[in-house]
Formats: structure tokens, C-alpha cells, sequence
């Protein structure tokens, strides 16, 4: 498809007036700063909401053909310190139920978070909910050492990973839904109002908690066209949405 110059610059207006729109929703709810994450640049922007000046630019991974992270809004509530993951049911009927194998590093947990013999554990326990499976936290963890929380109702949120060395591909569609931060110690730092050393700080103390902040909005968003690392770019239509 060829697409000329007078299109393009359209585009980029469109884009710049979209991030307008978000940074102007931002203001008028009185938050500091609004997160765009647009899923076919596999970036996330942090953008001041008085000035509109960028002060964060991250690469992430972004949800699989198969398992799209959604276009929308939610909210960041909270920084959770050294997660635990616990599977989507999805995962649980693919890699679990088929032959009641509790994958390696993971455990079966009750209603309370502790952990049982899963000798003792059957399908229906886990279909029901009565256990779950969950992997403790730690470098391994499939959410990394730090989880964002938002207060998404289908429980779509950003996090860090133990797979990093996905951020060095050019395509980054890779993950069930949610988005993997790169640069997730400075994008804490910005949401607590601290620096580094501060993230790094609560994460050493080895304890599973939430901080709890401010309600900072995340745009989940689909342009063909980013600036990204100061230059204006055109991505690929990674889900199929524009055909």
C-alpha cells in the first residue's frame, strides 16, 4: 500500500492530537502524569500532564496475537514489591489439568496463600478455586520483582519479568496480555515519587507487599506511528487491526 507524504503527515497529527486528548484527561483529574503504552511501537511513554514534556520512554513486550493486550484506560493503584504469580485459568486447564502435573517452581496454595501437598489436590479443587497454583516470589518469577497493579476488571497490568532478553527483539508481541516494562525501577521511582535506590530498597527488605499510590491513568493504545527514541517512526500492524 503506498502511502504518501501528505498521509503521513496526517498521521503523525492524529497521533500528537490523540496524546493530547490523554494528556488533557490526566489534568483535568488532577494527576501529574498520564502512561500511553501503544502496542504496535512496543512502547510506553510517562508524560507530564502540566507541560507535556515526555519523562520516561520504555520498551515493552505487549500481549500475542492470541492473547491481545486490550485498547483502553485503567488505573495504576499500587506497586507491588517481590509478586507472586498466580496462572490465569487458561494456563491452569492447558498446562495443569491435562495431567494434574504441577509445573517446576510453582506451588499449590488454599484460600490463604500457603502452600500444600499437591498429592492431596484434584481437578475439581482447582477448577473450583478451593486451591490454586502459584509461583513465590523472586527472580524467577514470571512478573519479575516489582508488579504495577491497575484496577483493570479483566486484570491487565504492567509488570517486570524474568525474560528480559525479550526486550532485544525488534518484534514484541510475546506475552498472554499484559505488558512487560524494561525500565520498570524507573517507572516506579517516577509513580512513588522516589528515586531508585528507594524501589530497590523495599524490594531487598524480600517481603511481598503493596505500596499503595495516587491512581495514575495507562492508555493502552493501536498507532501505526510513535516517536520513539526521539525519531518518528511507522510500526507494523501487529494484531491485524487496520486491514
Amino acid at each position: 500500500l503506498f502511502i504518501t507524504k501528505s498521509q503521513r503527515i496526517s498521521e503523525i497529527k492524529d497521533w500528537q492530537s490523540q496524546i493530547d486528548q490523554m494528556v488533557d484527561v490526566g489534568r483535568k483529574e488532577m494527576k501529574p502524569y498520564v502512561i500511553v503504552v501503544n502496542i504496535p511501537s512496543y512502547t510506553l511513554h510517562v508524560i507530564d500532564t502540566n507541560d507535556k514534556r515526555e519523562l520516561l520512554q520504555s520498551k515493552v513486550v505487549v500481549g500475542r496475537s492470541s492473547s491481545q493486550t486490550p485498547i483502553g484506560r485503567s488505573n495504576i493503584i499500587g506497586l507491588k514489591y517481590n509478586p507472586t504469580w498466580t496462572p490465569p485459568m487458561s494456563h491452569i486447564k492447558k498446562a495443569v489439568l491435562p495431567n494434574m502435573r504441577i509445573p517446576g517452581g510453582m506451588n499449590v496454595v488454599d484460600s490463604n496463600g500457603k502452600a500444600v501437598n499437591p498429592a492431596g489436590v484434584d481437578e475439581e479443587d482447582l477448577l473450583s478455586g478451593r486451591y490454586s497454583v502459584q509461583q513465590p516470589a523472586g527472580e524467577n518469577n514470571a512478573l519479575g520483582l516489582l508488579k504495577f497493579e491497575t484496577d483493570s476488571p479483566i486484570s491487565i497490568y504492567l509488570h517486570d519479568t524474568n525474560h528480559r532478553p525479550f526486550f532485544a527483539r525488534k518484534e514484541r508481541a510475546l506475552s498472554m496480555g499484559c505488558v512487560r516494562v524494561q525500565q520498570w525501577p524507573e517507572l516506579a521511582a517516577i509513580l512513588a515519587n522516589a528515586d531508585k535506590n528507594y524501589i530497590f530498597g523495599n524490594i531487598n527488605k524480600g517481603k511481598t507487599y503493596i505500596q499503595r499510590i495516587e491512581g495514575i491513568p495507562v492508555f493502552y493504545t493501536y498507532s501505526l506511528v510513535d516517536s520513539v527514541e526521539g525519531k518518528v517512526g511507522y510500526f507494523n500492524d501487529v494484531y491485524s487491526r487496520l486491514k
